[in-house]
């Protein structure tokens, strides 16, 4: 079997991280009449302003609406909506964890449910205190309880003509005008996006001075900056500079290590959010190839995954064999870097010899 292997010339590891399944949230396992819900192992915590209370609503079973057909628990204000008195009210992730909110699906009308009054419905998201957006729409909200039992579906892509739905954000308010004194919230399509950051590349190598250059590019968000490390062997490193992040969107950045000798470095980036998350790169290795081995290994042991630097011109194949000579692995390296998944060998002790006769050995915990 040949391995999976992701190979890039030149030491260029493109890295693409993404979020998790978008998640929608019906409802129907929450606790009736409490102002937190648990959604995905996450809790959310539901506020409002003291005119109107609103939390689960279990008490009209049918009443809901999950996307597809009807359900039997939303978030409203019933027996809370005062005459005369519009709708505010908050929904945030328990510890400030940020999140995108997809879409949800939104019940509007006067106090006795007469949808066919106007008004609007204003959306904000906030995150840590600062708003990311407002949008609000006057028109095209349901008003009939005839088609999907009376909800309107509000797409965060789409809703007040801009596309929200991948901004990071930690609550949401939804604030009505108008005569809508009532509203009932179903159906929450949220992610939890754990990182703020795409790589997109990162790369490596020496100047004619001995010096280490490196440059990596990345779509952001929210980044406050990020801190180079370097390691000698790929598993301990030290942070030696740091640079502040330019803002949403996608930059370049670069760093040349002064301190840097002849011979192997290994690098990474540890970018930190402004709520204090970090991610990291991948690590690459920088080195003047012709002072080091021909094919070298790390990190060593390796648990999931094993990185190779094979310095030559034309790509090799090889094979991994375990302690007992038996051939578990075919390999075909590329000049540069290559990673390979060796969480599925058992642990113990490797070898890779390649046809150029060329060979390394490494461990498996």
């Amino acid at each position: 079997m040949k391995a999976n292997l992701l190979t890039i010339a030149g030491c260029l590891l493109p890295v693409i991280m993404w979020a998790q399944t978008p998640y929608t949230e019906t409802f129907e396992s929450a606790t009736n009449n409490a102002t937190s819900f648990t959604s995905n192992s996450q809790v959310f915590n539901i506020t409002a302003t003291p005119a109107g209370a609103f939390y689960i609503q279990g008490g009209y079973p049918g009443t809901g609406w999950n996307g597809t057909g009807v359900d039997n628990k939303y978030i409203d204000n019933s027996g809370h909506s005062t005459f005369g008195t519009n709708c505010n009210f908050t929904i945030a992730t328990q510890g400030n964890t940020p999140f995108t909110l997809k879409s949800f699906w939104i019940f509007l009308s006067d106090n006795s449910l007469n949808q066919g009054v106007s008004g609007g419905c204003t959306v904000t998201g906030k995150l840590g205190g600062v708003t990311k957006f407002t949008v609000t729409q006057t028109t095209g909200f349901n008003t009939s309880t005839s088609t999907d039992n009376g909800y309107t579906f509000i797409d965060m892509t789409t809703y007040g003509g801009s596309d929200n739905s991948t901004t990071l954000i930690d609550q949401f308010t939804v604030s009505t005008s108008g005569s809508y004194y009532y509203a009932g919230l179903d159906a929450m399509t949220w992610e939890m996006n754990t990182l703020a950051v795409n790589w997109i590349n990162f790369t490596g190598s020496l100047d004619a001075s001995g010096h280490a250059r490196l440059a990596w590019k990345v779509q952001e968000q929210d980044v406050m900056q990020y801190a180079v490390e370097r390691s000698p062997d790929g598993r301990l490193f030290n942070t030696i500079g740091t640079i502040a992040g330019l803002g949403d969107g996608e930059h370049t950045y670069s760093f040349q290590d002064m301190q840097a000798s002849t011979g192997a470095a290994f690098y990474r980036i540890v970018q930190t959010n402004v709520d204090g998350r970090i991610t990291y790169s991948n690590i690459i290795r920088v080195a003047d190839h012709g002072k080091n081995n021909l094919l070298f290994a790390w990190p060593v042991p390796a648990r999931s995954v094993l990185n190779f630097s094979f310095s030559a011109d034309t790509p090799a194949a090889g094979l991994i064999s375990g302690g007992d000579g038996r051939i578990v692995e075919r390999v075909q390296l590329q000049p540069g870097v290559s990673i390979l998944d060796v969480s599925k060998f058992a642990p113990g002790e490797y070898i890779l010899r390649l046809v150029t006769g060329a060979s390394v050995r490494f461990m498996k915990f």
